[in-house]
């Protein structure tokens, strides 16, 4: 491998980081422990080449579960071929975030153990019973 091409990949990945977490709004310390580098490495390499192109605009626990607000901005710079090749990314990314959506609904919040989705108090929230009993 070139240090032409290590130096586009490392650049490439550095544009797409700084976005998702510019972008991180309150996300539980639970969930950062238990999937979220593997939430960002599996975007990174589900855009390829389009990883800088994506835009992040928001990432937060809401109703107890990960919600994530992105999107491809429309660029004129875009040729057909490149349309073409984001409209395949783009169920692909979408996937990947309902998997993790899901994930987030039975991980607690706070250590980041699997459990139940529930309700404490009148808000949605996933805990485990040990972190509930804490509270």
């Amino acid at each position: 491998m070139s240090n032409e091409w290590k130096d586009y990949q490392r650049d490439l990945r550095a544009d797409f980081e700084y976005n998702f977490e510019a972008a991180i709004d309150g996300i539980p310390d639970g969930w950062i422990k238990s999937f979220f580098h593997q939430l960002k490495d599996e975007l990174f390499k589900a855009c390829g080449a389009y990883a800088d192109e994506i835009m992040f605009y928001q990432i937060k626990e809401k109703y107890g579960q990960l919600t994530v607000y992105w999107n491809f901005p429309d660029k004129d710079y875009y040729t057909d071929l490149d349309n073409k090749d984001i409209e395949e990314i783009i169920p692909t990314v979408q996937d990947i975030i309902k998997r993790y959506t899901e994930i987030s609904r039975h991980t607690c919040i706070i250590c980041g153990k699997e459990t139940a989705h529930m309700t404490y108090g009148h808000i949605i929230v996933p805990l485990c019973g040990s972190c509930e009993d804490k509270l």
